[in-house]
């Protein structure tokens, strides 16, 4: 397919951009422009991707669903959103150069390059769509031959116990491979492994929601207190302020600040001589 869209190409190809091309039919990338460099990347891309998608189904076809196709099959994920991001870069290059008024294009160029980004985005769908049904395909087709052969078991035998006079006997359960096995007795480590992380986090969940009633208990009851406290203050404050204005009051009766403040000062003489005399005549 990919050779079928270089054969295209080249049919396609402006003349411009062939002068690009060296003696061995490969361009130089210093005389490519935007459009032909990025339609080189995205032609390698996309050869690369459908050798991984080649590379794939060979394994699937060998092995079946193994570690080697699931890294093959998220390669070529990564592989297509390259291809995809390309040509919608391809895309806008040639959009851009069509919405000019003098493209340095003529209309037989344009109209090659646009069937040409054409062809890439059908060639990314084709190989979207074998990128992504492949897989599909196979488990059908193996679910599908293993059940026709289990049918055809059944209407062997079946025909076998007919022509003995027989009725068929009953199918019997299959026994489970060393690899069946192993899976189911890891699942029944891991749910119980589960089964006890969750107790555990069900008793940490209860201890923490014991924690946090008490932690509100506890709360309440200073919140109790702390408005006894309040409201006890709030009475404490009334009391101040009544004592507080009747000893004003006191002070004005007995004539104000400044009559205290001479009897003060008299009373402090008075000390003092009672003290001068009491050492004149003891000395």
């Amino acid at each position: 397919m990919i050779r079928d869209l270089e054969e295209i190409e080249r049919e396609c190809l402006p003349d411009s951009m062939r002068k690009t091309e060296g003696a061995d039919g490969g361009q130089n990338p210093t005389n490519m422009d935007a459009f032909a460099a990025t339609k080189r990347d995205l032609q390698n891309f996309l050869k690369e991707l459908e050798d991984g998608i080649n590379e794939r189904d060979k394994v699937l076809e060998e092995f079946g669903r193994c570690q080697k196709a699931i890294e093959l099959r998220t390669a070529n994920d990564k592989l297509l959103e390259t291809c995809k991001s390309k040509y919608k870069e391809l895309q806008a290059i040639f959009e851009k150069e069509a919405s000019k008024k003098k493209p340095k294009y003529t209309p037989e160029d344009l109209e090659s390059m646009g069937n040409l980004v054409k062809l890439f985005g059908e060639e990314i769908e084709d190989l979207e769509n074998g990128h992504n049904k492949r897989g599909k395909e196979k488990k059908q087709t193996f679910a599908r031959d293993l059940k026709d052969q289990r049918m055809a078991e059944k209407a062997e035998r079946a025909e076998e116990a007919k022509r003995q006079g027989r009725e068929p006997e009953p199918e019997q359960a299959q026994p489970h491979s060393a690899q069946t096995q192993a899976f189911m007795e890891r699942k029944a480590e891991h749910d119980l492994e589960f089964a006890k992380a969750e107790t555990e986090m069900l008793d940490g969940v209860r201890r923490i929601h014991g924690i946090a009633q008490g932690i509100g208990n506890e709360l309440e009851a200073q919140e109790l207190i702390i408005n006894d406290i309040d409201k006890q203050m709030d009475k404490v404050n009334d009391k101040f302020k009544v004592s507080n204005k009747q000893l004003k009051a006191l002070v004005r009766a007995t004539g104000g600040t400044s009559r205290w403040c001479v009897l003060l000062f008299l009373f402090i003489i008075l000390v003092a001589l009672i003290g001068y005399m009491f050492n004149l005549f003891t000395f």
